[in-house]
This record gives C-alpha cells, sequence and structure tokens, in this order.
C-alpha cells in the first residue's frame, strides 16, 4: 500500500464505529457539509395509474475539522513526496491534490438528518425529511416523492422533470460563486418512466482512464491528475442518449462504481465535465475508515474481485427492480469482473421474464466492454484474452455482446439499437398494448 494511504489511515480521528456521540459532535468542528447525490425517480402506472414518484435518496454528511486544512496541506507534501512529483509542479495540481483528498480527511456525522426542499417548475413543491445517517455517515432510502403539479393538481409526468432538489438550511456560500460546499448540498431528481431503453455504465476505466490495475498511476489519477475521459466513450453515450431518450420519455443514465462517497465530487464534476449525459451516480456505501479495504479492491483487481461482482450484480438488480419493464444497454471494461457481473445480470432477468413474463419484461439488449491494453501487460493477458470473454458470456446471443477499445468502434451500433427500439415500439402500437401496459417509448 503507498505511503499516501498509510497516512490517511493515521489521520483517522479516534471514533468509535457509530461516529461521534450526539454531545461531543460540535466540539472542535465547523458546521457540517451534505452531499446530496442526484437521483433516479420511478412509478408502477401499471399496477396503480395514480401511484407516487419514489427515488433512493442517498446523502453523505461530514464534519470539518478545525485542523483539516492544515492536515490536507501535509497530506498534499506526501503525496507529492510518493508520487515523486517535483516540488515547483503547477500550483493547479496541489489544489487537485487538496481538495480531492479533503474528503477523506473530514470526520464522519453518524445520526444526522437533512431536510431538503423540491423544486417544481420553480415553485416549491415539497419536503423530506433524509436520514439518520449511519455508521459510516451515509443515509439511504426509498421514499415518495411529495410532488403535486400546482397547474393541474396531478402528479407530473417524466417530461416535466428533471427536478431541483436543496438542503433545506441557509447557505452562507453560494452556488453562483461556485462554492463547493453550497454545489454539492444540491441535487438533481430525474424522472423516468418504465418500459423504455436506459443504460447502466461503470466509471473506472469505463468512462473514465483510472488505471485500475497500476497502482501509482490510479492514484495518481485519483488524487493528482486531470481526469480524462476514455476514448470516444462520450460522443458513444451522447449518441446513445439520443437514440433512445427523447423529451416526453427522457432516459437518464445509470453510472456504477465501487469507489466510496468520498469520489462523490470528484467523480460528479468529471462526468458533467466530459459531457456524459445525465444520470445516478451509485457508489459504494463505504467511508473512509474502510480505506484500506477499498484500496486492498483495486489493489489486486483480478484475483480480488468476486465481492466487486457481487456489488455490481447487486445494484443492477436494485436498478432494474425500480424499472422492470426496461430494456438495458451495458458498458464495463475488463479491468475487473464487469463481463461476469454483466452477463449474471443477463441470465437473472432472462429467469425473471421466463417465470413471470406479465411483471417482468425487462431484458438486457447489449453488453459492451471496453477492452484496457497498455497498463499492466501482464495481467492484461489474462483479462483480455478471449476465452475469458467467451467463458463469461457463455449461453449469450453473439449479436448481444462485443469487445472494444475505443468507443467509436461502436458508433454503427447505436443505429441498430435505435431501429430495435423502434421496431419494438410500432409492434405495440399495432397490437395496443403501448397504452395499456407500455409507456410512449415501448
Amino acid at each position: 500500500m503507498p505511503a499516501i494511504f498509510h497516512f490517511l489511515e493515521k489521520l483517522k480521528p479516534h471514533i468509535p464505529p457509530g461516529g461521534i456521540a450526539a454531545s461531543e459532535r460540535d466540539e472542535g468542528m465547523s458546521p457540517s457539509s451534505r452531499f446530496l447525490c442526484h437521483n433516479v425517480a420511478y412509478r408502477d402506472v401499471v399496477r396503480n395509474p395514480s401511484a407516487p414518484w419514489k427515488a433512493e435518496f442517498v446523502a453523505a454528511y461530514f464534519h470539518h475539522l478545525k485542523e483539516t486544512h492544515i492536515v490536507a496541506t501535509d497530506a498534499c507534501t506526501l503525496a507529492m513526496k510518493e508520487l515523486e512529483i517535483p516540488e515547483d509542479v503547477d500550483p493547479k495540481a496541489k489544489e487537485r491534490i487538496q481538495e480531492r483528498i479533503a474528503p477523506f480527511l473530514r470526520s464522519i456525522a453518524s445520526n444526522m438528518t437533512v431536510q431538503i426542499d423540491y423544486e417544481l417548475n420553480g415553485a416549491s413543491s415539497g419536503q423530506l425529511k433524509l436520514g439518520p445517517s449511519d455508521g459510516n455517515g451515509i443515509s439511504s432510502q426509498v421514499l415518495d416523492i411529495p410532488l403535486v403539479n400546482e397547474v393541474t393538481g396531478t402528479i407530473p409526468n417524466a417530461q416535466d422533470g428533471p427536478l431541483k432538489m436543496s438542503v433545506s438550511s441557509f447557505q452562507q456560500e453560494s452556488v453562483e460563486h461556485q462554492s463547493l460546499t453550497a454545489i454539492y448540498e444540491t441535487g438533481t431528481t430525474y424522472l423516468a418512466e418504465d418500459g423504455g431503453w436506459s443504460l447502466i455504465s461503470d466509471v473506472d476505466d469505463t468512462v473514465k482512464i483510472s488505471c485500475v490495475n497500476d497502482h501509482k498511476q490510479l492514484t495518481r489519477n485519483t488524487f493528482v491528475n486531470v481526469p480524462q475521459h476514455s476514448p470516444g466513450m462520450p460522443e458513444l453515450y451522447q449518441k446513445m442518449h439520443e437514440a433512445i431518450s427523447t423529451p416526453d420519455h427522457p432516459t437518464p443514465f445509470f453510472y456504477i462504481s465501487a469507489s466510496p462517497y468520498n469520489l462523490y465530487p470528484f467523480l460528479r464534476k468529471f462526468l458533467k465535465d466530459s459531457a456524459y449525459p445525465d444520470g445516478m451516480i451509485i457508489l459504494r456505501d463505504l467511508s473512509w475508515f474502510d480505506i484500506h479495504s477499498w484500496y486492498s479492491r483495486v489493489n489486486d483487481s483480478f484475483l480480488h474481485t468476486i465481492p466487486i461482482k457481487e456489488y455490481k450484480f447487486d445494484r443492477f438488480v436494485k436498478v432494474s427492480g425500480w424499472l422492470p419493464r426496461t430494456t438495458w444497454v451495458c458498458v464495463g471494461d475488463s479491468t475487473q469482473s464487469d463481463p461476469e457481473a454483466y452477463a449474471q445480470f443477463y441470465h437473472h432477468l432472462e429467469t425473471l421474464r421466463a417465470t413471470n413474463p406479465d411483471a417482468n419484461e425487462g431484458r438486457v439488449a447489449r453488453i459492451w466492454i471496453r477492452k484496457v491494453v497498455g497498463v499492466n501487460p501482464k495481467l492484461e493477458g489474462t483479462l483480455n484474452a478471449p476465452e475469458r470473454f467467451e467463458r463469461a458470456f457463455q449461453g449469450i446471443p453473439s449479436e448481444v455482446w462485443k469487445v472494444f477499445e475505443d468507443g467509436k468502434e461502436l458508433m454503427d451500433q447505436i443505429d441498430g439499437v435505435k431501429r430495435e427500439r423502434e421496431q419494438i415500439h410500432q409492434k405495440h402500437d399495432e397490437d395496443g398494448t403501448n397504452k395499456q401496459t407500455r409507456s410512449p417509448l415501448q
């Protein structure tokens, strides 16, 4: 484990797993910060035409120690030494290191709640209470969204979104002034009608160059370097979004990573700056108390990916449970267990379709795996072997899965996806099932 991770381990405050007791919570600390995570709302209008919108709300809660700035400076110095970065490096690089390390240096805040406001068509639409946060400083719960269109008195449709949410408390720092605290105390809820198409994507080495299988380069790409998108991927995702999403039936994407929520601000900014389509970022419910296990996750990569496969498959199943009639395009990479996890997801949905087709019409239409090369040739000999993919996708039609290196290789696939979606839509128009069991797109 590089020295920077040993250093982060030493910086952990001596507090119990459940967090600081309420009576001690404010000692030596400035006001808490909260990350509100973008989410996707769903509803079952087939069973209940007036069903409310629901969404999983995830928030992360932190305290700022008074000495956080000093500690961050020390951590920055150590990181530069460990990664052999010259002292006269561009000052912006030092700022990036301090900014990205800072969330790992804050004390997690357990047993915390927060009230959020919803905005619809520029007007306040309702409030929700989130929390309490768990021992990792994270709250996660599925709640009904209190939304009613003030003009029509009805529950809004998907085209009325997206919806803005924000922490109800007074914000001393302004979003307009690009304050990170204020920005991440706001979030977006994307409304997704079931029955269309959507995309599930991995993050590291799929949409972002992380070099998971090179320990030092991974650390550089996480804490130091300006993040770079994988070749051709923003353009691919933009074209895919145009093919499967319309104003009447918007299609948010799902970005799933096994990284901890400390990296949420970094990843959220990266996806936006890289012009990836909007969507929900789903991360692991870990705090920096689990930094060692998080690093171990990437330390030996393919040798220790069983927990990652289980984690990702569990998230795929959860998301598809929100939208059980949706058709999925799944995109990942070869560095870890994405092929095996997506194959398991494919077979899972096929089993559901066979046992209860009326309630579970969802399926996996495409699985695209980015083959990562030039990072760790020794591991890549195994990870990128054709036999690995053939074994992983055994029993899955060859037209469903494809291995690629650059997103540009898949551009011609998008037209096929669009045609397939339109053919299904036309079929359901002809037999009249669109109005009865389908949303407008499928």
